[in-house]
């Protein structure tokens, strides 16, 4: 059983649930079977009944990482890109937001330190 705990094969393996997941998630359309959670739950019982480390699959998981750090970057690009435009649509429903549910956090902050009895700290 040295297969299984080949990095090269737990990286097939992961992506294999994956793309399976997403295909079971499209065939029945369920909001539930979320791919990257179901993904998850199925690597962590493979991970327990088979009684491989965590340490042995973050070897093959290391290659996903060493990929996605970039892929994360290249999504924040256009992101960042409509930052304005997006704050000009929703830049006064924030404000608005602060404006109107700050005070009311502050108080329940100070509501539930004294409840709490914490005091002030000082350096």
């Amino acid at each position: 059983m040295e297969y299984l705990e080949n990095k090269f094969f737990l990286l097939a393996f992961t992506f294999g649930v994956f793309f399976l997941s997403r295909v079971l998630q499209k065939k029945t359309g369920w909001v539930v079977l979320n791919p990257i959670l179901l993904t998850i739950a199925v690597l962590i019982l493979f991970l327990k009944f088979t009684g491989i480390s965590y340490e042995t699959y973050n070897e093959g998981g290391h290659l996903i990482e060493f990929w996605l750090k970039p892929a994360v970057v290249a999504l924040g690009v256009p992101l960042y890109l409509q930052l304005e435009h997006r704050l000009s649509i929703f830049g006064w429903q924030l404000l608005k937001y602060v404006l109107q549910f700050l005070p009311e956090e502050q108080c329940a902050v100070c509501l539930l330190s004294r409840a709490q009895r914490f005091e002030k700290l000082n350096p």
